[in-house]
């Protein structure tokens, strides 16, 4: 389901929906309805032009300058990832941070063996003062419902059983969320996004 990701990513996601707007398009997103990401896929209303966003610009360099201490704290390799995640069969798609070495430590930890497939990384630079509602406490998986589906839909897309989220939180701090695959949560995932695309191509 990868190809080289030598693509627009914003372009991308207009041709499917992207793992960071399957909260929206299920209505669980503090960033937005879902009926105004159904007005975009429509044509109705225009797509943001994230251009000019200093923290959109700011975003892969950033994580460049995380990479060692998130591989440090998860005690493996980190690869960045150069993919384009396509479903055969959901109009979902999705682009990854990094690939996580199989039997990095914290793998191991959590899942008391080495993974089948590589876990992904995602890397948030959430400076921002939203970041204290979007993340708990250090080691848990308590991310709010965007980054959570997010990453459920990483591993709908690359079939891995556990995805880390590695976020820079204000202080500055590093925080890290172990997600693992939900298998209830990702059929309810696969439903919704027929159900948003359905809308969209009707």
């Amino acid at each position: 389901m990868g190809t080289n990701k030598t693509i627009d990513i914003a372009a991308s996601h207009r041709t499917a929906l992207g793992c960071s707007k399957i909260a929206q398009a299920l209505g669980m997103s503090r960033w937005g309805s879902a009926y105004a990401l159904w007005e975009q896929y429509t044509e109705r209303r225009p797509w943001p032009d994230l251009g000019n966003y200093l923290r959109v610009a700011l975003g892969e360099p950033m994580e460049d300058v995380l990479r060692p201490f998130v591989a440090e704290r998860l005690g493996g390799t980190l690869t960045r990832d150069r993919r384009e995640y396509r479903h055969p069969d959901l109009p979902l798609v999705g682009h990854v941070d990094y690939r996580l070495s199989r039997d990095a430590c914290a793998v191991v930890e959590l899942l008391g063996a080495a993974a089948d497939k590589r876990p992904m990384v995602d890397v948030k630079t959430s400076l921002g003062h939203g970041a204290r509602h979007r993340f708990g406490d250090d080691g848990t998986d308590e991310v709010d419902a965007d980054v959570l589906l997010q990453m459920q839909g990483y591993m709908i897309l690359t079939g891995a059983e556990v995805a880390f989220v590695a976020a820079l939180v204000p202080g500055p701090d590093l925080k890290i969320y172990p997600i693992r695959a939900d298998a209830e949560l990702q059929d309810l995932i696969r439903e919704g996004v027929l159900g948003f695309w359905e809308r969209v191509m009707t």
